[in-house]
């Protein structure tokens, strides 16, 4: 009689047993996953410090291979550095248009609510 309950016990245990195994085992396999790619996204970065730009070696994401990787580090810095100033000035010069459009914006809602009250109320002395 208790023996059916012992064995219905131990299934149960060796159940959970395995589901935390599985568990463990994604758990470690993500683990080292994610600590290789680390690992490759930190030896990239030291390349990139460093200013080796080898053939046929470059992050992925990044769109400026095609133009570097035939060139020296020195040169791949500057060029790099001269894009970078490139798109620094572009974006503050858009800031600045944008600030120019919003109060010609604010200026402009202004005026049409001025003359919408004048529509409103016309004045006649």
């Amino acid at each position: 009689m208790d023996d059916g309950g012992v064995g219905a016990k131990c299934v149960m245990l060796q159940n959970l047993l395995d589901d935390a195994n599985r568990a463990r085992e994604t758990y470690e396999r993500k683990y080292l996953e994610s600590l290789q790619n680390k690992l490759s996204a930190e030896s990239q970065l030291k390349d990139l410090q460093q200013g080796k730009v080898a053939e046929g070696y470059a992050p992925v994401k990044l769109p400026f291979r095609t133009l570097t990787h035939n060139l020296g580090s020195s040169e791949a810095y500057i060029r790099l550095r001269e894009n970078l100033v490139a798109s620094n000035n572009e974006a503050s010069a858009l800031r600045q248009k944008v600030s120019e459009l919003k109060a010609s914006l604010s200026s402009s809602e202004r005026e049409r609510a001025s003359m919408k009250l004048d529509c409103e109320f016309p004045y006649n002395p």
